[in-house]
C-alpha cells in the first residue's frame, strides 16, 4: 500500500472521529443541518483527495453543516438586457441540500431541493426573469453542486471516473470527473471538471434531467470561509451549454458578497 493511499486512510479515520465529537456544534435552525453519517462517507479516489485538499481537506468539510451565501444575480436576458437582484442561498452539504430565498415584484419566494427533489417552499416556483432559460430546480443544483463539489466525491450514492485526457474548457485545462449515482439523490447527470494547473474542481456541467438541456457552471475566485477553513468560489457564472461541456450563452452571474 502506498503512501497516498496510507494518507487517505488516516485521514479518513480522522474525519469520521472528529465529525463524531461535533455532535453538539450548534446548528442554525434547520432539520437539514445535519452530521455526516459515517455509513454513507466512503474513501475518495486519490484524484478526488487532491481536489478535497485544495478546497480545504476532509476534515474542515467534515464540520460544515450549514452555509449561508448572500448573493448579488445577474440575469442576462437574451435581448441582451441585464437584471440585478438579491438571492440568499442556504447550502447544507451533508443532508445534499440547498435553500433559495429572494424577493421579486414585492412577493417572496423560497425554494428548496432536497435529495434530487424540489420543493416551492414560498410563492412561485418561476420568476419572470428565469422565463425561457433555465428550470429553478436545476438553477440550485448548479449552485449546490459547485459549492460543495468536495462533499460529493465523499458520498458513497456516487461512483467517480476521471478521464485520462484533458480537456480546454472556457480556457481552462481540465479533466472531466462523470458521477454514476446510486441512488435518487439528483435530478441531473453531473461532469465535473477538475483543473489540470491546481486540482480544483471549479467547473460542473449538468444535464438537467426534465428536459435535457445542458449548463455549465464556473467558479472564479475562491474565497476562504470565515472560521471554516474552506474554500467556495466568490463569483458563479451559468451557461447555456453543450453537451460537450462548451458555452453557448452566458445567463447568470451570482457574486457572493458575504457568507457565514
Amino acid at each position: 500500500m502506498n503512501k497516498i493511499c496510507m494518507k487517505l486512510i488516516c485521514t479518513l479515520i480522522m474525519f469520521i472521529v472528529l465529525t463524531g465529537c461535533e455532535k453538539n456544534v450548534e446548528k442554525k435552525d434547520s432539520a437539514l443541518a445535519i452530521d455526516p453519517i459515517a455509513e454513507k462517507v466512503t474513501m475518495p479516489p486519490e484524484f478526488a483527495s487532491l481536489a478535497i485538499d485544495k478546497a480545504g481537506g476532509i476534515v474542515a468539510w467534515g464540520k460544515v453543516r450549514h452555509l449561508q451565501l448572500d448573493c448579488i444575480v445577474t440575469f442576462y436576458n437574451q435581448d441582451a438586457g441585464n437584471y440585478l437582484t438579491e438571492q440568499k442561498c442556504d447550502v447544507f452539504p451533508w443532508s445534499n441540500s440547498i435553500i433559495i430565498a429572494g424577493t421579486e415584484s414585492r412577493k417572496s419566494y423560497k425554494w428548496q431541493l432536497s435529495q434530487g427533489k424540489f420543493d416551492i417552499l414560498q410563492g412561485t416556483g418561476e420568476i419572470s426573469n428565469f422565463k425561457n432559460q433555465i428550470k429553478s430546480s436545476c438553477y440550485a443544483e448548479a449552485i449546490f453542486n459547485l459549492v460543495t463539489a468536495p462533499v460529493r466525491f465523499m458520498d458513497k450514492s456516487f461512483v467517480f471516473t476521471r478521464e485520462a485526457t484533458e480537456q480546454n474548457i472556457q480556457g481552462r485545462w481540465c479533466y472531466p470527473i462523470t458521477g454514476e449515482h446510486k441512488s435518487e439523490s439528483s435530478v441531473s447527470n453531473i461532469t465535473f471538471y477538475q483543473n489540470k494547473a491546481d486540482s480544483m474542481i471549479d467547473m460542473v456541467l449538468l444535464t438537467c434531467a426534465d428536459d435535457d438541456t445542458c449548463f455549465l457552471v464556473c467558479g472564479y475566485d475562491y474565497m476562504q470561509v470565515r472560521d471554516a477553513g474552506i474554500s467556495i468560489p466568490k463569483r458563479i457564472e451559468i451557461h447555456l451549454a453543450d453537451k460537450q461541456g462548451f458555452a453557448k450563452r452566458q445567463l447568470f452571474r451570482i457574486d457572493v458578497s458575504s457568507e457565514k
